[in-house]
């Protein structure tokens, strides 16, 4: 969306960029070819019986990935693109386990979010996996402050926070505030200084000052405001459009400033 506009009593205006910046989808596939599982166990084994390489590049059905020599937890293969990740296993439909899950980390949730999360949904049918269920596992909504330094906010005056929340935590670095985290798990909230933590991702910092509508990512103070909400905190969402909680990645994009308003 175009850049809003907040302002406080106490405040100027601040311009605020506001997006996805992490999102997590389960899916139970019915698996009705096996070809691509096979590429996909004759690469890694291969690639195990090497010592030093830690991936091998695979191209199917016009998509090239990494194949990493080692899976994830309940995932037989981890394959990778950017920061799109998509984890699969053989295991069908029947299992209370998902067959395949699509992680989408920050630039991409930022920029073409839509295009990749449809993408990968036809993708999966290419391989051979009909979707029977899907679901959001996890979303990040993040706000970023523009102009607003986090040194300004006393956000480490755990007085001036109200919250049934039991983790409260503040992060410095050189005696400098860079952050703060409240709760943990299922919803939690972060506050940090995003322009220090670009200092370490230089491969993001152009994409952010693009959005940022700023000429270098560090021209101005940028204060991130960050809600990570899990699959237990989304199912409790229901409404006309959701009446099972916010399971569907579409509910999940319509529903986005009920969220922000929650």
């Amino acid at each position: 969306c175009a850049p809003l506009l907040a302002k406080g009593d106490q405040l100027p205006a601040y311009r605020v960029h506001r997006g996805i910046d992490f999102l997590k989808v389960s899916f139970w596939l019915d698996w009705k070819s096996t070809v691509f599982l096979d590429l996909l166990k004759q690469k890694k084994e291969a690639l195990q019986a090497t010592e030093a390489e830690e991936c091998v590049s695979v191209t199917y059905a016009g998509r090239d990935w990494n194949l990493f020599r080692i899976g994830a937890r309940m995932f037989a293969y981890r394959l990778k693109c950017g920061d799109v990740s998509l984890l699969l296993s053989p295991r069908g439909a029947k299992s209370s386990i998902p067959s395949a899950r699509l992680e989408i980390g920050s630039l991409t949730a930022q920029t073409d979010l839509r295009v990749i999360l449809w993408g990968i949904r036809s993708y999966l049918l290419q391989i051979g996996g009909q979707i029977l269920k899907e679901q959001v596992s996890e979303v990040h909504l993040a706000a970023d402050f523009i102009g607003l330094a986090i040194g300004d906010l006393d956000l480490d005056n755990r007085h001036r926070w109200i919250s049934r929340a039991i983790d409260w935590t503040p992060y410095y670095s050189h005696w400098k505030l860079t952050g703060i985290s409240i709760g943990k798990g299922d919803i939690m909230l972060r506050c940090y200084d995003k322009v220090r933590e670009l200092r370490e991702a230089s491969h993001k910092q152009a994409v952010f000052a693009q959005l940022w509508g700023v000429d270098n990512y560090d021209d101005m103070p940028v204060t991130r405001v960050e809600y990570q909400l899990r699959r237990p905190v989304l199912k409790d969402f229901k409404g006309l459009e959701c009446v099972d909680g916010l399971t569907l990645p579409g509910e999940l994009l319509n529903a986005l400033a009920s969220l922000w308003r929650y």
